[in-house]
């Protein structure tokens, strides 16, 4: 196993529960700031969560970047996209495309959200 492989899973291990993570901290805790007369709270609990949806979804595209280096061929990796089999690899990279696309998701309406800090 080459060390890109090994950066690949751990990036893409730590990205994907970092995210799982914040969105969890962000299900309880928001739970608690929703009471009246805690926007800041809420302003602060924002503010963290975007940081650490940045942080996961930097270290989900470095490992996915680790995976394209390591095939050798960057048109090995659109081949994935573009013509899929049923294998591990595909189902894989569905996995870390879909949770790409949701962090970035997630940071847009954090980044919409509005901002009272009292």
């Amino acid at each position: 196993m080459s060390d890109l492989v090994a950066a690949y899973l751990f990036c893409a291990g730590a990205g994907s529960g970092a995210a799982f993570l914040t969105a969890l901290y962000g299900l309880v805790a928001g739970r608690r700031a929703a009471g009246p007369g805690s926007p800041r709270v809420r302003a602060e609990l924002a503010r963290v969560a975007l940081a650490s949806y940045g942080a996961a979804l930097a270290l989900l595209v470095f490992g996915m970047l680790c995976l394209v280096f390591d095939l050798g061929r960057p048109d090995l990796a659109l081949k994935l996209f573009l013509r899929p089999h049923p294998t591990m690899m595909t189902l894989g990279s569905y996995a870390l495309a879909a949770l790409a696309a949701a962090l970035v998701a997630l940071i847009a309406l954090e980044l919409r959200a509005p901002r009272r800090a009292g």
